[in-house]
């Protein structure tokens, strides 16, 4: 079961890497400056996120043998998830996702089709 929820916790974790780009997208959409530590600090609290909401007493109530449920922190619960090359290969993904260019880039905007001669 808590590989169950381990696979649980990297998809959610991958969702929330997701809204990030999304977030990015947005906002560059919306002309809004973005910081350049935009992408570290989101991946971090994409982390965070995961570890608050999937590995907890609760969590582990549903997903661990009763034995188990009192004896791990949420810390030691989260260190000991089975998950940790998947989301390593997530996050490598969505490294290389963002790297893409997306229409309207400034850093890609070609000079010549603005209209300026």
């Amino acid at each position: 079961m808590r590989d169950g929820r381990d696979t649980a916790a990297s998809l959610f974790y991958l969702k929330c890497l997701d809204g990030l780009r999304e977030e990015h997208l947005q906002r560059a959409a919306r002309g809004e400056s973005i910081p350049a530590d935009f992408f570290p600090q989101g991946e971090a609290r994409a982390l965070e996120r995961t570890k608050r909401e999937c590995f907890t007493k609760l969590q582990r109530a549903l997903f661990l043998p009763p034995d188990k449920i009192g004896t791990l922190t949420d810390d030691q619960d989260f260190e000991a998830r089975s998950t940790r090359l998947v989301e390593m290969g997530m996050l490598e993904s969505h490294r290389a996702l963002t790297k893409i260019p997306w229409a309207g880039q400034p850093e890609y905007r070609d000079s010549s089709a603005s209209g300026a001669r």
